[in-house]
């Protein structure tokens, strides 16, 4: 098995073996590993791809400073917290606090976590790189058409309610056709019923 394989393998066993056993799968929340930049960009270009990744996997900031955005997700009766700290050659993604998640205490005093915190986690870094590799001048060129797009779908639906509204107005004040006066019945039918 090559070493690839064997890297994927070995969590995968693990973690299948205590779901098996009737546990839930931890993870430590003391591992937070940086992912260095390949690029060095601007701490403002790597903070625009971590709001823009935040965005896109639902994440809602709770707070910033220089250099750290604070974030959560919420799904369902599950909020998990992080804090995003990056520079222009690195970044990582830090356990804060969890509701709704099982803890329990780790073996170096650290907490460990239900492990479906760090999916999301690794799919919020994930995303981060992503939107790394997109130019800014790109990112903000498809962020114009998005508006742009959007700014179409909202005309066209007022052109629609102002067309609609102006028929309903025109078929209310639409006068109704004069009814013809009847005709007097001539005179001779009346004499011959006399």
């Amino acid at each position: 098995m090559s070493s690839r394989a064997s890297r994927f393998v070995g969590p995968f066993v693990v973690a299948l073996a205590s779901v098996a056993c009737g546990g839930a799968a931890f993870t430590s929340t003391k591992a937070a590993e940086p992912v260095l930049i390949a690029k060095s960009e601007s701490p403002a270009e790597v903070r625009a791809a971590v709001v823009r990744a935040m965005q896109s996997r639902r994440f809602s900031a709770l707070g910033e400073e220089p250099g750290k955005i604070s974030a959560r997700l919420t799904r369902g009766d599950i909020t998990l917290d992080v804090d995003i700290e990056y520079s222009g050659t690195q970044y990582v993604v830090r356990y804060v606090k969890s509701s709704g998640l099982k803890t329990k205490p780790g073996p170096g005093g650290e907490v460990l976590v239900d492990d479906h915190w760090s999916g999301w986690v690794r799919g919020l870094r994930a995303r981060i790189g992503e939107e790394l590799l997109v130019p800014a001048k790109e990112a903000a060129e498809t962020a114009k058409r998005e508006r742009d797009y959007q700014l179409l779908l909202e005309q066209h639906k007022t052109a629609q309610a102002q067309a609609n509204a102006q028929a309903a107005q025109q078929a209310s004040a639409r006068p109704r056709s004069p009814r013809r006066p009847r005709r007097p019945r001539s005179p001779r039918l009346r004499s011959r019923r006399s």
